[in-house]
């Protein structure tokens, strides 16, 4: 059912930079549970109402959507820019005044004053749904504390980035990027109309409101940071969570920090592994948690430079059920010249085919690692036999 229907009657192996993004959770994938109606924008991992309402009335409340929740489409919903979430906001609504929603988390660490910053993020009007309306004045503000909306009323506040024409994007998504120096340590990012109706362009056409999806949100330092992630993945293998990351280069980096959470929002750290300092080559890491939670486990990387400053990795989830939960594990993924091979029982034998599916390696005996310095780069497929087991088959990728 419509939330103001009731209300009337009721009255995104890719090769990123490291700490791409301060916004956590910024393409709303992580959630708690998955969202079934409207209002939920707190099931979203991370996020926020910043009136604290997300059910009855005001319904200023965002709407979380996942394509594997059960919410009504009545908005016009359209599928996510990418992954499987996206939120939906109000800007403007033709019987209640100045009604607005927000939505607004905290950064995963705070701006720092005076460093340039690049702020992109998805919007799309949906598919003709029942607000077809459209406005300007889609802000972005960071602030140095959390705001509170009274009621459905806009937030007094200066929105750093705000797009100054009516935003009409039906049925499509268009990516907005925008570049702005911060002037304090901010610490909380808010999204939505700060201004009133009188301040507010709003579409001579269209019915009842305007509605706005969004998803995608970035926040990164606009220069270089010390480190090139070329991945961060872990697997569960028997009940411990193994964490893998590779770096194509390096610099200044001193260390990194393993921090781990069962919300995503508060972390602590488990490990410290000391970095190359100064690289050009792939290089690869890995850590063994042996103290894992039943059920959801959130890691993320903490690098840290000589001169102290510190940069994050985005947040990966591994769901554990205090059973093993795979099989067969290779690592590094990819690799150089030796791949390291774990399972439940010893491994006896293992052939090596190539996309072809040519078998160009066969060895046999209590086999724990494989020299493969003289296979060039490509994908390969493995296949292992144990004496308790059937054969167990993945793949992996050379890449020098």
């Amino acid at each position: 059912m419509n939330k103001f229907k009731i209300l009337i009657t009721g009255l995104l192996i890719g090769h990123s930079v490291f700490a791409q993004n301060l916004v956590p959770n910024g393409d709303f994938e992580l959630y708690s549970v998955l969202p079934n109606d409207y209002g939920q924008s707190n099931r979203a991992t991370g996020w926020n109402n910043v009136n604290g309402f997300y059910s009855g009335p005001p319904y200023a409340s965002p709407d979380y959507f996942n394509t594997a929740g059960t919410v009504p489409t009545a908005f016009g919903q359209i599928a996510p820019f990418s992954g499987n979430g996206q939120m939906g906001f109000i800007t403007n609504l033709f019987f209640i005044a100045n009604f607005r929603e927000y939505i607004s988390t905290t950064l995963v660490s705070p701006l720092v004053a005076g460093m340039q910053y690049k702020v992109s993020f998805a919007l799309s009007n949906g598919n003709n749904g029942e607000y077809t309306k459209s406005t300007n004045n889609i802000g972005v503000t960071f602030s140095t504390g959390p705001f509170f909306q009274l009621v459905d009323q806009p937030i007094a506040a200066n929105p750093q980035i705000e797009i100054a024409t009516i935003t009409y994007n039906p049925n499509v998504w268009q990516t907005y990027t925008y570049f702005f120096t911060a002037s304090g340590s901010y610490t909380h990012i808010t999204i939505g109309n700060f201004r009133d109706d009188s301040n507010t362009l709003i579409s001579p056409t269209g019915s009842s409101g305007a509605y706005y999806f969004i998803d995608s949100i970035v926040v990164e330092p606009s220069a270089p940071l010390p480190i090139e992630l070329l991945s961060f993945t872990g697997k569960n293998y028997n009940k411990t969570n193994i964490l893998h990351w590779s770096t194509s280069s390096e610099t200044n980096n001193d260390y990194f920090s393993l921090e781990k959470s069962s919300d995503a929002n508060t972390f602590h750290p488990i490990g410290k592994i000391k970095g190359a300092g100064h690289s050009t080559t792939v290089l690869y890491y890995s850590f063994v948690d042996e103290n894992i939670f039943n059920g959801a486990n959130y890691y993320r990387l903490r690098q840290t430079d000589f001169d102290g400053a510190t940069s994050y990795s985005k947040i990966i989830p591994l769901i554990s059920n205090g059973k093993n939960e795979i099989d067969f594990l290779i690592y590094p993924n990819p690799a150089t010249n030796t791949i390291y091979l774990q399972s439940q029982n010893p491994i006896t034998q293992i052939t090596i085919k190539n996309i072809l599916g040519e078998q160009i390696k066969a060895i046999s005996g209590n086999i724990k690692s494989v020299d493969i310095s003289n296979l060039p780069n490509g994908i390969y497929f493995i296949t292992a036999n144990t004496s308790k087991q059937q054969p167990l088959k993945t793949k992996f990728v050379v890449n020098r």
